[in-house]
């Protein structure tokens, strides 16, 4: 297919144009294509249909198919498919740009258990989203999965092509049989009902590769296929504790457990998966072996204790549906006698049709008592002609297959007779089947045409078939059936007569009202829109009941299950719950109560895979979040739509109006709005709770199901009168003192937009007070956008400037830089330049250009607002911050000594204003500089003094910050045990909270840096990385050269001094630009003296000894003058280093006993800059002697540059000049420069669709570096 002129350059598939052939395969070829818009994407296009067996073509649509439900951020987007004419399916997915894991991988080595369980961590999100729409990927392997961004991880998994979706029927004879061989679970590799597609396979799947990444190898002792097969089949993996043994134990169990040969005994849910990797990954940067107060063994023996988790909605329990199949039995029976009636089950979605049939076909496989032929329609049947029925035929050839027995030989003569004239159309139908008979596959073609020759041939065989064994010929989903294969079936039900055949089908209720997916060729919409909803789950095509005229057809109607058996179900699903669990996961999510089994199953692992339940030690489910609120997945929209319909149209007036109020509402809230009287409220809402859209609550209090049901009844609501409902809603709201969020919506809604600014503004203020930041961002956008849209007056600029200034302090929080920094900057433009407008955009100035790191604008704006503060009372809420930047941007440029006493005085200040917040950042940075000082009680004291404050304030931000105290405390004191677990602490409240930021940056440095110290040289500079590309990520320089310094000393102890003096040349770089760095160039310059004393050493800097000596004297007297008494401890201990390596012998004993003295005076034990003695290394002896004898890494550290500099002017003694707290200049000392970082730009690998065989082409070098 590949040259076909219908593919070459500039040729259009849907509304994409190709641009050029990015690889090919076994499967067809990928291109790159490019939309109008100008958006790139990768064009699978996969081998022409004709060529085909049956087999290849359903793996084609169930990867479309499998790819049109998910929606994952991990997971590639599909934005259309469609067919070609004479050349075959293709799909367009988005283009995915990275490396793909095993280039990283081998790129890297083995990677740091950190990274490693970071990485596999997101891998099991993706799975866990994929098992709950029962997808199973089947394919999981390093090269199937893109690093889009190493450092956060962020990734995409690839290539869905032997995909397998589990919400239909799976004969006894299904097993993955495909795959790459490593990866494969053991139960594929042998014979059995073991080997039938399970999420196991693919939890197996990730643990190969989480050993992988650890190890750096596969766990087999020898690579031949033979040998893995027999390794995994019948042998032993080589143990991880072997190949890797620094990986900690629990890891090494975790690993241990995915690896399980037998099934049975192995990890079984993702969900589960990801919150034990999430564990394991605190547990190891908190350097134990296990979690606090024996979470870990707790979580082993629930673990063991639990029974087997439901693999797929078809091992959930089956109940209350036993007189259905009861029936179905009885017409099996009956076309067993040769009284053959047509049936069809007939449902709303996830009712348990496919169930009930599921469990009639295994019951006649397990018995022997016919062949299943089994197929399923798909909301893209279109684009395959025939695609059920073929489906259902390739499981007779499968039959015949295993069958070597006397009947099935006659079975096969009797086929080959009847068939003999039709052959060629049998081979383009199903090819497995001509070769199941013996016929000679030469290949053939069929389209949508000749209908009645195909149902004639399948007659003729079933009829063959059935004169030996029954046939039972099962066709799900005939709603989604194209017209030849409705036709074909009509066709088949009028003349199937007395021959023991079931014809089987199930089917929505038949209405129209149009499809829910576009067509083949255009794009999809964007997901959660009303235009594409979840699988399976759109209403019927007008073609799609066919079946009606069947002939003597029997209808099945499966409605809602009873209530017992309902509660039945839900006690299962909770393995053994009691009926207070079962009442409380209906009062959160009343649809339960609907007896929609599907839903019930999906909302039930939902809620265990967002952790609203755990399993307790006996197995069965528990609460875990009991006070949280639970959102139910989409697929809640269409069981919700069904329910809404069938309400009285009175009820939907009042719930229109109740649901512009919002998810709750109070009854009286109803009546007294005037538009309805109390019975109408009382009687709509009682037909609400009876259709579960509505749940009622003590205090006339009512709650809609979910907000699906809330956004469906007021989109019925008429426009035109929306207003003046919302004007009603906002005056009850006010006479009661309702939430001023809320209330500003509705006087919006209601069209006055000065009260709503006003309104959100104080929404936002509230939203603070409950530690809310995210809310009080909304809420301040809101206003904004608001005011931005009105003319200005006086009053106007008052209210934009103080929301300006607000949202600059809560973004600041948030993390975000660069969004607040451009918005000051906009209204500064558009609003007249008044004392007040000064005031506060000049303060909220500096607090952003503080944390940026640009520490001259910080203060040139602090002085700009204190000037036009003076002495006005009215302005004196914007004094606290301008006064107390000074003291913070000495101490984050290094220069701790003339930093403490400005951060003194602004503590005094922010105290007497009462301005509590900014007192607990005053305070810990106090800490900072009295630490690095070396006074340790006075730096405790003010840690201490810090947290109470943020416990006081209950500030999630301020206590992530007093975590960040503690650490660089830690650093200080040479304290490596604090500085681990107040790091561990800070990321892991960090990520509990959703906070990000200046915190989680610095904290992740931090984290790095005590890992360094604990001897985990690896796992230090994975950290200090990340770090580098959140500081980029988050627009934040503070700190920039501080990582750079710490990567070179990582490097340093590793033996790469290379790249370590590279490192220190950066750290130096940026700690140089603008205001200036000194901790940062102190870093440098000591690293930097080191390494390259060391390189004289050994020849490699030879006669710079003199040189060296020099600038090694020079940079201890910046660290001096900088009062950083802590950092001058390991400088002077380097410094003798350098010395000695030099030959100065009376240097180094000069500052061995400078050193000496200042570690006596600090009260310090044995403070060494060389990290801690692994202890699995059982050394004796001093670190440094440890660390000195290593062999030097042979293996590059990866890319030397981590970040790029932006350099810009500025001195520190403009600093000082606009400083509002004076300062001797002296004490600043000479100029310096500072620098805005980049996020380093990652490798981009154009890597798709990597199957078996797929060749990737890249052109062109690798881009320049940009910023992200």
């Amino acid at each position: 297919m590949v040259g076909d002129p219908l593919i070459e350059r500039g040729a259009r598939i849907g509304e994409y144009t190709i641009e050029d052939r990015l690889g090919e395969g076994g499967f067809g070829a990928v291109f790159r294509g490019r939309d109008g818009a100008g958006n790139d994407a990768a064009i699978k296009i996969f081998k022409d249909v004709s060529a085909q067996n049956a087999g290849q073509l359903f793996a084609q649509q169930n990867e479309i198919e499998a790819l049109l439900r998910l929606r994952h951020p991990s997971l590639v987007k599909l934005s259309s498919y469609g067919v070609l004419d004479g050349v075959g399916l293709y799909l367009a997915m988005e283009l995915v740009q990275g490396e793909t894991l095993d280039r990283y991988l081998a790129r890297m080595g083995s990677l740091d258990t950190i990274e490693a369980l970071r990485i596999a961590r997101r891998v099991a999100e993706a799975l866990a989203h994929c098992h709950a729409l029962n997808v199973l990927h089947l394919d999981l392997k390093p090269s199937n999965i893109v690093l889009t961004d190493p450092y956060e991880p962020r990734l995409k998994i690839l290539d869905f092509g032997l995909a397998t979706l589990t919400v239909s029927f799976q004969p006894e004879h299904a097993r993955v049989n495909a795959g790459t061989i490593a990866y494969l679970a053991p139960e594929c590799l042998k014979r059995g009902a073991l080997g039938r597609p399970s999420p196991r396979m693919d939890l197996y799947a990730v643990g190969v590769m989480l050993y992988e990444l650890l190890a750096g190898r596969l766990p087999f002792s020898d690579g031949t296929v033979n040998s893995v097969i027999n390794q995994k089949v019948y042998g032993t993996l080589v143990p991880l504790a072997h190949a890797a043994p620094e990986t900690p134990a629990p890891v090494v169990a975790l690993v241990e457990e995915l690896l399980e040969r037998d099934p049975a005994r192995r990890f079984s849910s993702a969900a589960r998966l990801c919150a034990r990797l999430k564990e394991l990954y605190y547990v190891t940067l908190h350097g134990t072996s296990q979690p606090p107060a024996g979470a870990e063994d707790e979580a082993h023996e629930r673990d063991a204790a639990a029974p087997e988790a439901f693999d797929d909605a078809h091992d959930a329990p089956f109940v209350g549906r036993e007189q259905e199949l009861g029936r179905l039995i009885e017409l099996v029976q009956g076309a067993v006698r040769g009284e053959p009636r047509p049936a069809v089950v007939v449902g709303d979605t996830g009712v348990g049709k496919s169930r009930l049939v599921a469990e009639l076909l295994r019951s006649a496989e397990q018995a022997g008592t016919a062949i299943v032929a089994y197929g399923r329609c798909r909301e893209l049947s279109g684009l395959v002609p025939y695609s059920a029925i073929r489906e259902a035929l390739t499981q007779i050839a499968l039959w015949l297959e295993r069958h070597g027995d006397s009947r099935a030989a006659r079975i096969r003569r009797l086929v080959s007779l009847v068939i003999a004239d039709d052959a060629a159309l049998l081979r383009g139908l199903v090819p497995e089947l001509t070769r199941a008979v013996g016929l000679a596959d030469e290949g053939g073609a069929i389209g949508p045409g000749g209908t009645r020759w195909i149902a004639e041939l399948i007659l003729r065989l079933l009829g063959a078939i059935s004169e030996e064994i029954p046939v039972v010929l099962a066709i799900e989903d005939v709603h989604w059936a194209d017209e030849a294969t409705q036709e074909v079936l009509q066709r088949l039900s009028d003349q199937l007569g007395e021959m023991p055949v079931l014809l089987l089908a199930t089917a929505r209720p038949p209405f129209a009202r149009g499809s829910s997916l576009p067509p083949p060729g255009s794009s999809l919409p964007p997901p959660g829109s009303s235009a594409l909803r979840g699988p399976g789950s759109s209403p019927m095509t007008p073609r799609a009941a066919g079946w009606l005229a069947w002939k003597d057809v029997e209808r099945l109607d499966l409605g809602p299950l009873r209530p017992e058996a309902n509660r039945a179900l839900l006690s299962a699903l909770g393995r053994g719950a009691g009926d207070d669990l079962v009442q409380e996961l209906v009062r959160r999510v009343p649809l339960l109560a609907a007896g929609n089994p599907l839903f019930n199953i999906q909302v039930v692992r939902n809620m265990e895979t967002e952790g609203f339940l755990h399993r307790s030690r006996s197995g069965a489910l528990e609460i875990s979040r009991a006070d949280a609120h639970y959102l139910a997945p989409a697929s809640v929209s269409d069981v919700l739509s069904r329910s809404i319909d069938a309400l009285d149209p009175t009820t939907v007036q009042v719930l229109g109006v109740a649901a512009l109020i919002g998810r709750q509402f109070l009854r009286d809230d109803l009546v007294e709005l005037g538009l309805f009287d109390p019975a109408e409220v009382d009687c709509a809402l009682r037909d609400a709770a009876a259709h579960y859209v509505c749940l009622g609550e003590d205090g006339g209090l009512a709650s809609f199901s979910h907000d699906a049901a809330r956004e469906q009844l007021a989109a019925r609501v008429p426009p035109e009168e929306r207003p003046d409902y919302h004007g009603r809603i906002a005056r009850r709201i006010e006479l009661r003192g309702g939430d001023p969020g809320t209330l500003a919506h509705h006087v919006e809604r209601a069209g006055e937009l000065d009260r709503a600014a006003s309104t959100y503004l104080l929404a936002a203020s509230e939203a603070d007070r409950l530690q809310d930041p995210h809310g009080a961002s909304r809420r301040l956008k809101q206003a904004l956008a608001l005011l931005e849209r009105l003319p200005l007056d006086p009053a106007r600029i008052e209210l934009r400037a103080r929301c300006a200034h607000e949202l600059a302090r809560v973004a600041c929080l948030l993390g975000s830089t660069a969004e607040p920094l451009d918005l000051l900057r906009r209204t500064q433009g558009a609003l007249p330049e008044t004392p007040l407008v000064t005031a506060a955009l000049s303060s909220a100035l500096s607090r952003v250009h503080y944390v940026r790191g640009e520490f001259a604008d910080a203060v040139a704006h602090s002085r700009k607002a204190l000037e036009a503060i003076g002495s006005s009372p009215e302005l004196r809420p914007y004094q606290c911050l301008p006064a107390n930047i000074l003291g913070r941007a000495l101490c984050a440029a290094g220069k701790v000594g003339p930093a403490t006493e400005p951060l003194r005085r602004g503590c005094e200040l922010a105290e007497a204003a009462g301005e509590y917040v900014e007192l607990c950042h005053s305070r810990g940075i106090l800490c900072v500089a009295l630490s690095q000082s070396g006074f340790y009680a006075e730096a405790e004291q003010n840690a201490a003094d810090a947290a109470r404050l943020a416990e006081r304030l209950r500030d999630p931000v301020r206590l992530l910050g007093t975590w960040f105290y503690h650490a660089v405390l830690a650093e200080g004191r040479f304290d490596w045990d604090l500085g681990v677990r107040s790091t561990a602490q800070l990321l892991s409240y960090a990520e509990e909270h959703g906070l990000s930021g200046l915190y989680l940056y610095m904290g992740t440095m931090y984290a790095g840096r005590h890992q360094f110290h604990m001897g985990q040289l690896t796992r230090a500079r994975v950290l200090i990385a990340n770090a580098v590309n959140l500081s980029g990520v988050l627009g934040i320089g503070m700190g920039r050269g501080w990582a750079e310094g710490y990567l070179g000393d990582v490097y340093f102890v590793q033996g790469l001094l290379r790249e370590a003096l590279a490192a220190y040349e950066r750290a130096i770089e940026i700690g140089s630009a603008g205001t200036g760095d000194a901790y940062a160039v102190s870093l440098g310059r000591v690293g930097r003296m080191h390494a390259r004393a060391l390189l004289a050493d050994d020849g490699s800097g030879a006669g710079q000894a003199g040189e060296l000596a020099a600038y090694g004297r020079e940079t201890l007297d910046l660290i001096r003058a900088s009062g950083n008494r802590t950092l001058l401890v390991t400088a002077l201990e380097r410094h003798a280093e350098a010395f000695d390596a030099l030959g100065d012998g009376g240097a180094a004993r000069g500052v061995r006993a400078e050193r000496a003295a200042l570690v006596e005076e600090l009260g310090l034990t044995d403070p060494t800059f060389w990290p801690r003695v692994p202890a699995e290394a059982a050394f004796q002896g001093p670190p440094r002697a440890y660390w000195a004898d290593l062999p030097r890494e042979v293996r590059s550290a990866g890319p030397s540059n981590v970040g790029t500099t932006q350099i810009v002017g500025a001195t520190v003694a403009e600093l000082a000049a606009a400083a509002t707290i004076a300062v001797p200049e002296e004490d600043l000392g000479g100029p310096t420069i500072v620098a805005i970082p980049r996020l380093r730009h990652v490798t981009l690998l154009e890597t798709l669709a990597s199957v078996e065989g797929f060749v990737p082409r890249f052109d062109g070098p690798e881009a320049p570096p940009v910023a992200k």
